[in-house]
């Protein structure tokens, strides 16, 4: 259930980042913009480091078992025992985070940019977003190599989990998993590249994105297990039937049946 409950963590972390998105120069001060924008890269990044690496310590600790299962060995594999990798990839992302908001903070800004009206007359607009005066692209590659790596090691492990028969087998729901979350990455990365001046259609992308591997993350890890878990209750509960009567009939029916024959008894006497 630990594994369960980091992922479950970590959806509610990612999904969280759809708060400080939200944040503009309407309705909030600069200094609040710029605060929210040093908090999107670590809610996104720790949210999914989170749940990639929880599936990866839950993944890995059924194939040691199993290998250990194969060789006739007796082993016991505590939750501490995996979490390992999990404590590495959160200390290293955490690391790289801190670096970014330190050296390179980013702050709001309202940004220009020229079009034209129905009339191809020339006018400026503002649109207000997010940039650093440092250098921060180096610590957003470190990011997306760290993060790439861990799903590399996710998808080694369950496809190493592939051949393993359990009721709880769910290597196929992990592969989905990270198709998903590879998708929304690369396919949102490169429309909010397109679209840097409509902050809104921005907006939404990035958000539709975030639900798509909260839902994908949620429903194919535990759907399986609440459908498998339903279906068991339901075949191990325990029925009696008399001529398609309920228990609580026949139970009825037994004591009036023993209640008649203690009457016809005393009668006898």
């Amino acid at each position: 259930p630990l594994f369960l409950y980091l992922i479950i963590a970590g959806v509610i972390v990612l999904g969280s980042a759809i708060i400080p998105l939200g944040f503009d120069g309407e309705k909030f001060t600069r200094d609040q913009c710029s605060a929210a924008c040093d908090a999107v890269p670590w809610l996104l990044s720790m949210g999914i480091a989170i749940i990639i690496s929880a599936l990866y310590a839950k993944t890995h600790r059924i194939n040691v078992v199993m290998k250990a299962a194969t060789r006739c060995r007796r082993i016991k594999i505590t939750e501490k025992d995996v979490l390992m990798p999990f404590a590495a990839i959160m200390t290293v992302i955490a690391v790289i985070l801190l670096c970014k908001t330190i050296l390179a903070p980013a702050n709001y800004a309202m940004i220009p940019s020229r079009g034209t009206d129905h009339w191809n007359r020339t006018y400026k607009s503002f649109y207000g977003t997010c940039h650093s005066d440092g250098l921060y692209v180096p610590y957003l590659i470190a990011l997306y190599i760290v993060i790439g790596i861990s799903i590399l090691g996710l998808a080694v492990e369950a496809y190493r989990a592939r051949n393993v028969q359990t009721e709880y087998q769910e290597s196929h729901y992990i592969g989905i998993v990270i198709f998903s979350l590879l998708q929304a990455v690369v396919v949102t990365t490169a429309i909010v590249a397109l679209l840097d001046q409509n902050v809104r259609a921005r907006y939404a992308i990035i958000v539709i994105s975030i639900f798509i591997v909260c839902m994908a993350s949620l429903l194919l890890i535990f759907m399986p297990k609440f459908l498998l878990l339903g279906k068991s209750t339901s075949t191990s509960r325990p029925t009696v039937s008399d001529g398609g009567e309920g228990l609580h009939l026949r139970k009825f029916r037994l004591e009036q049946e023993n209640q008649s024959l203690a009457t016809a008894s005393m009668a006898n006497e």
